[in-house]
Order: C-alpha cells, then sequence, then structure tokens
C-alpha cells in the first residue's frame, strides 16, 4: 500500500546532457531562436526541447525549469 503522502511527490526526471546544455543557455538569458543559432539546430527544435523539457522536469515556465536544475546541482 501507498502512503498518501508518496502520492503528492512528483519526481522530476533528469534532463539529457543536450537539454542541460539548452538550459545553461536559457539560464545565460538566450532565447530559442538564438540558442538555435548557436548550437546549429532550428527553432523549432529548439522550442520542441524547450517544451519537452519543462514537461518532463514538471515545471512551468523555463525560469522555474533552470532554477530546478541548478537547486538539483545538474548544472552550475
Amino acid at each position: 500500500m501507498i502512503a498518501t503522502e508518496d502520492l503528492n511527490v512528483v519526481r522530476s526526471q533528469k534532463p539529457t546532457p543536450k537539454q542541460l546544455e539548452y538550459l545553461a543557455l536559457m539560464a545565460e538569458g538566450y532565447t530559442d531562436r538564438e540558442i538555435g543559432r548557436i548550437v546549429g539546430r532550428s527553432y523549432h527544435t529548439i522550442r520542441t526541447q524547450t517544451e519537452l523539457v519543462i514537461r518532463r522536469m514538471h515545471c512551468r515556465s523555463r525560469t522555474q525549469a533552470v532554477a530546478r536544475c541548478l537547486r538539483e546541482g545538474w548544472m552550475e
């Protein structure tokens, strides 16, 4: 039997290395278009990855995702 408190805990998944790279650039203030130019990917690819990582980490925004990465020690 699962305790009630356990049902309220949502574990966020650690982003992939590529997503961490994008998150690090977001932390520096780059837009999705700028990140796309830096890493050689299209804006749409970066936008999709941004949406996926936010959802994967159970966050509501880019800022919250970056803050969670910093708090968890997944990036400096």
